[in-house]
């Protein structure tokens, strides 16, 4: 996930709530049964994938795309400038952040800024997920890992549906309601109803049948080092609307958020990227978590993130409803 715009998404569906006691018992039971994470081994399992991923890097059009991107780049602003900054979440990283997730099959894994795309791929390799999903803003980039998209299902090599589209972080909402209106006029060109506007011109292209839908996102990633506090507020509001973003559980971002009502901290932990065998990633997670379906919460990075010596606690924002909560204006 190039480190410019990038985010990873995973999928869920509805229900009751559930008290924050009934929650920690969830955790507890995980975390007295999990086995603690081991040291990462190359699977020679996924040679194939890795051999595809380093001949795509270094072959011409990687280079040409590398120009294009930099050129690309030259022409927009400073905030695009620094959120595209190159680096990506390797190998062994993908592998710890699975490990800290544990996305069960109903699993919906995006990495938002996906740049060429090889962490998704790492992913949709290890695993029988509702599917894989990619946003990048650089064209250059998105067709480097579109052509590499396309080798590896020819190879054979994925497990699980991958869908790669070109859109702007800053514009998820965005993006989200372009494809719910997709969704409502599907099979009717006479509906008569006009595709949401995108500041950047970038549309989202109707999703076929069968495609990954960006809408079932679950868990989040995002290479956000050089992200701004407008992108990323911008980035926790879409996320964390219900109607865009029902099955959102759980972000992991590289840079810490600036203050924002809608999600909150759990935890932190470590994962290997380009430039840092141990970049620190924080852990968020919706503030109405315990409003959403029992079923589609993220217990077991819950559990590793907040149990410890068989005890399990949880944030104060999450013991109590939003409604005990009294927000003061910003001065």
């Amino acid at each position: 996930m190039a480190g410019h715009v990038s985010v990873m998404l995973l999928c869920a569906s509805p229900t009751i709530a559930l008290s924050p006691s009934a929650l920690l018992r969830k955790m507890h039971a995980y975390h007295a049964a999990a086995s603690p994470p081991t040291a990462f081994q190359p699977d020679e399992q996924y040679g194939p994938l890795r051999e595809l991923l380093e001949a795509a890097a270094s072959n011409k059009a990687s280079a040409r795309g590398t120009a294009g991107a930099a050129a690309e780049l030259a022409s927009m602003g400073p905030m695009y400038q620094r959120a595209a900054t190159d680096g990506e979440l390797l190998e062994e990283g993908v592998e710890q952040l699975l490990d800290l997730l544990r996305p069960t099959p109903d699993a919906c894994f995006a990495d938002l800024g996906s740049g060429r795309a090889e962490a998704l791929m790492h992913v949709a390799a290890r695993g029988v997920y509702r599917g894989c999903f990619g946003i990048e803003l650089v064209e250059a980039r998105h067709a480097l890992a579109q052509r590499t998209l396309t080798a590896a299902i020819e190879a054979g090599t994925l497990l699980s549906a991958v869908r790669l589209v070109r859109g702007d972080l800053a514009e998820i909402a965005s993006l989200a309601e372009q494809e719910l209106h997709h969704a409502e006029v599907a099979g009717d060109e006479a509906a008569g109803v006009g595709t949401p506007s995108s500041d950047t011109g970038v549309v989202l292209t109707p999703p076929g049948p069968g495609d990954v839908l960006l809408r079932d996102t679950t868990h989040v990633f995002a290479c956000s080092v050089c992200f701004d506090d407008v992108l990323l507020r911008a980035m926790a509001d879409a996320l964390t609307n219900r109607q865009l973003f029902p099955r959102f559980q759980l972000l992991v971002s590289l840079r810490v958020l600036p203050s924002t009502p809608s999600l909150v901290l759990v935890g932190e932990t470590q994962l290997t990227t380009s430039w840092n065998g141990a970049a620190r990633a924080r852990v968020y997670v919706p503030a109405d978590l315990l409003d959403r379906p029992e079923h589609a919460l993220p217990v077991p990075a819950l559990a590793r993130l907040l149990c410890t010596g068989g005890v399990c606690t949880l944030p104060p924002r999450l013991q109590w409803g939003g409604d005990a909560v009294i927000r003061l204006p910003r001065l």
